[in-house]
């Protein structure tokens, strides 16, 4: 394969072209080297993100699903800390995962948990930026709602014995606290709608309107927001734009 090195940007597609390709053309022998680095390079990335579902499928087997999630998933960005946000997907789509139902949503769960490590930080608001009528509030940036079909929490367990979990619809909020230590909040069904309107609106006020709780939910959400607080899950975006540049 011969490259136009007048123009930087064609050179380095044309070079990505090469080095990705499943079934490379004869005269591309000499990216072999790059090939196989980038290949292996990004499988040791997912490896070390899904170090349980790696365990529960063996490391060999776990490797060969990688390779075919990256040779259909090219690096987009130079941060490798994201790469494989939707391996959880490209696993429940695959035709040989046989009867592991439940390792899709371990995978979303090692991969959300790795995202609340690398996230960007943010400052965390109190009570008295979600109750300013004119602020606006959002989650933290390592903050995810998490919707699986099966409990896969205690797989993660350093004395966890290899188990099929059990098929139980859970959502869950994983982020980071202020302490750098990641939690994973269970939801209710109106706390996860409640986060959904809160993304949507950025505004509490705005959200209790839409959502029209009774009673009983307010108790619910009252005790959600007291918990977003106490882990700093929360942000104040008012703060953030009024921070001067």
């Amino acid at each position: 394969m011969r490259f136009d090195t007048n123009d930087l940007a064609a050179f380095q597609q044309d070079f990505l072209v090469g080095i990705i390709a499943a079934e490379p053309a004869d005269d591309s022998a000499g990216l072999a080297v790059y090939r196989g680095t980038y290949l292996h390079g990004l499988i040791d990335v997912l490896l070390s993100v899904h170090e349980k579902t790696a365990e529960m499928l063996g490391e060999n087997t776990f490797k060969a699903f990688a390779r075919d999630y990256v040779r259909a998933h090219p690096l987009s960005c130079g941060d490798r800390n994201f790469y494989g946000a939707d391996f959880g997907d490209f696993l429940a789509d695959h035709p040989q995962l046989g009867g592991l139902a439940w390792l899709p949503d371990l995978a979303r769960f090692e991969f959300a948990i790795h995202h609340a490590h690398n996230a960007p930080d943010a400052e965390a608001c109190d009570f008295e930026a979600l109750l300013d009528p004119n602020g606006s509030a959002a989650l933290h940036p390592s903050a995810q709602i998490l919707t699986a079909a099966y409990d896969v929490r205690n797989l993660l367990a350093t004395s966890a014995e290899p188990m099929i979990p059990r098929q139980m619809t859970c959502d869950l909020l994983i982020g980071r606290t202020p302490a750098d230590e990641v939690v994973w909040l269970s939801l209710a069904a109106i706390e996860v709608r409640f986060l959904d309107l809160l993304r949507e609106t950025r505004s509490l006020f705005a959200t209790l309107d839409a959502l029209a709780p009774t009673e009983d939910d307010m108790t619910v959400l009252q005790t959600l927001l007291a918990r977003l607080v106490e882990n700093g899950l929360l942000i104040s975006l008012t703060a953030t734009m009024e921070t001067p540049q």
